[in-house]
């Protein structure tokens, strides 16, 4: 399953590429998922374009891993995005939501936190 994010085109223009190896990333959530009571959920936060690793790679292979039970990001456009890929998972929106945007929240299925009370209505 190891597969390369291959930016060809890019790296004429960058200096730098990266190179994942996604059987590492599930041994990693294994382990760390061992650590965890049976009960605590393993969060995958991929804020950030899973820190600037790709979520168009990483994004459908922790969605695949039984292990990880919902994703976190910090926008609502990062988690649709999340669901523009095509994940299902619970996705939990970390940072302030404008009122106003709240409609999109719930039509694409995020969880949001409430920071203040306007938007809780």
């Amino acid at each position: 399953m190891s597969k390369s994010l291959n930016l060809n085109e890019q790296v004429q223009k960058y200096s730098a590429w990266i190179e994942l190896d996604l059987d590492a990333l599930t041994e990693n959530i294994t382990s760390i998922k061992s650590l965890l009571s049976q009960e605590t959920a393993l969060i995958a936060v991929v804020k950030a374009n899973a820190y600037g690793h790709g979520i168009q790679l990483l994004g459908p292979a922790l969605e695949e891993n039984s292990k990880v039970e919902r994703f976190a990001v910090y926008t609502i456009t990062e988690g649709i995005e999340l669901r523009s890929i095509g994940l299902k998972k619970p996705i939990l929106v970390m940072g302030p939501v404008d009122v106003k945007l709240a409609t999109l929240a719930i039509e694409h299925n995020l969880t949001v936190t409430c920071d203040n009370t306007g938007l809780g209505r």
